[in-house]
């Protein structure tokens, strides 16, 4: 039933129930919790399905879990949406915030290849470095090696952080 802890498909059962529309009954609610069975008469699951996926919303933060009696009752932490939404609205914010990660990953690979093609460069214009570790490349083609990997790192962060901003911009639209 879990892709990855926040995924995309975290609580998809594949039958036609989201989230979101668990989600939507606590948030139409006067009350600030509700029953596992309130909730499964809501969206006409059984209480055993409606547990399965309250407790996958719940490992992904998205609801708050209380035993009152002997009985399970849920809510929404303060940092959910509090106001209905439609499930394929929050399917294109989850897929958004999955890429900008991924966007921001690239970013930090971008970095890390500018900074192992300077090193490079460093290597080749220092004559006792080169000496040392008998490389048997020229000069020239060291330099050559290191500015390819300084300029296409930085090609790299640039697109990255170019994407996270689209990404970002995006979020803050819906």
């Amino acid at each position: 039933m879990s892709m990855t802890k926040n995924g995309i498909l975290s609580t998809h059962d594949g039958n036609g129930t989201h989230p979101e529309e668990l989600l939507n009954v606590l948030r139409e609610s006067d009350k600030l919790v509700l029953g596992t069975g309130d909730i499964a008469g809501a969206v006409d699951l059984s209480d055993t399905a409606v547990r399965e996926h309250l407790n996958a919303l719940q490992e992904d933060d998205r609801v708050i879990k209380q035993q009152v009696g002997g009985a399970d009752v849920w809510g929404l932490p303060p940092t959910e949406i509090q106001n209905p939404i439609p499930p394929e609205l929050d399917r294109l914010a989850r897929f958004n915030k999955e890429m900008r990660e991924f966007f921001e990953v690239t970013r930090f690979l971008g970095v890390g290849f500018m900074l192992l093609g300077a090193l490079i460069v460093m290597v080749a214009i220092s004559d006792p470095v080169t000496s040392a570790l008998s490389i048997q490349l020229t000069d020239a083609a060291l330099i050559v090696i290191g500015a390819g990997l300084a300029a296409s790192g930085g090609a790299t962060w640039f697109l990255g952080g170019g994407l996270v901003l689209i990404t970002k911009l995006l979020e803050s639209k819906s």
